[in-house]
Formats: structure tokens, sequence, C-alpha cells
């Protein structure tokens, strides 16, 4: 049966004329015809004027991406290396530093920020930077604020060290910082002091940011201090923890705390301290002075 099939199959064939044709094709000039498919040149499936910057994601102007490359301290050099690689940047020509995840270990360099540029990291749990203690507040510190720029989206934190005097997580030194979805943390391991926020002479804004001392001698969440001026701190639905003192205020400044918690220390020192919708690790409401 199967031959049979087979022959009334061909015969038919032959009958329509797919042969014949067959045979025509097998004349067709294919080195000619290479470039088309389904009869269409390859011309019509990408225009003559085609450039990927037009079709996909145009490469980023003003927006630096760090990536980990290794070791945490590898990673940490690639850091201070994209951050003074920006040079021009301005009120008119901002810059993004964008840091993926990963831990970035500056050990004993700190790491500056420039005004008019704002690093961004992956998230408080996916980016961290650290670095260790010193024997001065700039040294001891791992990370220097600066004005007209915004810090968010990561953790930085210090591990201070045996016989140091200071173990700080960010350092603002009159640089009117703003923080948003920070965490500062400082573990002194033995050092004097301990600050999550060491604020010198200048106006910070946390919001929803999270500062903490612990392991030193002195612990601080919030030190806030001047010789001289007038100088006004605003903290918004954040953490502050210090066991000495959650916040320690100068005279100079004026500290406003809003629906926050203040665990550990009590609020000391002068100036203005008030404080609404904020409680304590016991979920105790303070006073709208801070006590």
């Amino acid at each position: 049966a199967a031959p049979a099939v087979a022959r009334t199959v061909a015969d038919f064939a032959k009958r329509a004329g797919f042969a014949k044709k067959a045979g025509k094709a097998k004349k067709a000039n294919f080195a000619t015809n290479a470039g088309r498919l389904d009869g269409l040149d390859s011309t019509a499936f990408s225009l003559t004027t085609h450039t990927h910057d037009l079709r996909y994601q145009v490469k980023y102007a003003r927006t630096v991406v760090v990536s980990p490359v290794g070791t945490a301290a590898q990673n940490g050099a690639v850091l201070l290396g994209a951050v003074n690689s920006i040079t021009n940047a301005s009120e008119a020509n901002r810059f993004l530093l964008k840091i993926e995840p990963g831990v970035y270990d500056l050990g004993a360099i700190p790491l500056q920020m420039r005004p008019f540029l704002d690093i961004e990291g992956s998230g408080e749990l996916a980016t961290t930077i650290t670095g260790v203690g010193g024997f001065d507040k700039a040294e001891g510190s791992t990370l220097h604020g600066a004005s007209n720029a915004e810090l968010r989206f990561l953790t930085v934190k210090n591990t201070g060290g045996a016989g140091l005097a200071f173990s700080i997580a960010i350092f603002a030194n009159a640089a009117a910082l703003r923080m948003t979805h920070v965490t500062a943390e400082a573990t002194g391991n033995g050092a004097g002091q301990a600050y999550g926020l060491y604020n010198e002479a200048s106006s910070p804004g946390l919001i929803e940011t999270t500062l903490a001392a612990s392991g030193a001698t002195t612990n601080v969440g919030l030190g806030n201090t001047a010789t001289g001026g007038s100088f006004t701190v605003t903290v918004d639905r954040s953490k502050i923890s210090g066991n000495t003192n959650t916040i320690m205020n100068e005279s100079e400044f004026t500290t406003l705390v809003g629906v926050s918690q203040l665990s550990g220390g009590p609020v000391a020192g002068g100036g203005i301290k008030k404080c609404a919708g904020v409680y304590d690790q016991e979920y105790t409401t303070l006073g709208d002075t801070c006590v």
C-alpha cells in the first residue's frame, strides 16, 4: 500500500507542475538572493540610519554607577576613585553616584562627599560603606558630608578600634547634608567616643534615618557642636540610639524631632530641643522638650 500511495503523490505533483517549478527554483541565482528572507531584502529589517542610542537606552550623562569588583577593600578603592573623578558638579550640572549592592571598605580613608553630587545606594540592607576609627574627628569617620547633596538608601558603618579617640559613621563639618533612608552606625570597639552623626556647625536634615552608637566609652547617636552661629537640625520619622545620649545639643542649635524614636540615654545639652510625636525604646511618649 505504501508504494502505491507514494506513486499517487508523485503523479499528483507532476500533474500540478510542482516538479517543473522546483526545477526552475534550482536555476535561481541564490548568490544574488543570499541576503533575502521570505522574499524580502535584509534592509527591510533594519533602518539605514539605525543607531543603538536611538532604539535603546541612551548612555547616562550625569550618573556614575559603582559596582563591586572583588574584595570589600577593592570595592572601597573603586568607590573613592569614582567620587574623586567627578570634578565638575555644580548647581547647573548636578550628578548622581549610584552604588550597586555590596560592601565597600574604605579602611582609614574617609569618603568626602561633594556639593551637587548625590550618593545613592541600593538599599540599607544591600549597600554598606565601612571604615575604621581614628585619633581626630575627621580621621575617625567613615564619610564626610557636603552641603547641597543628599545621601540615601545605604548603610554607613565605622568599626572604631581599641585605643582610638573616635568612631564616627558620618561627620558633617559646615555641611548641611540631607540624609534619607540612611543607617549610620558607629560600633566603637573600645574607642573613646562613638557617634552615629557628629554634626559640627551645620544644619542637616534627616528623614527616615537611623543613627546608632555603641561600644565606646561615650556613645552618642547625634552630636551637635559649634563655637558660634545659629543652626537648625531637623529629624523626621527616624531612630536615634546611644546609651550615653541619644542627642547631645550645644547652645547654638535648635533641634526639631518629629515622629521618631530616641532609644538609650537622654537628650542633653543646651539650645532648643523640641519633640513632636516622639517616643523612647519602651514606646513611652516623650514631652515636647524631648524628655
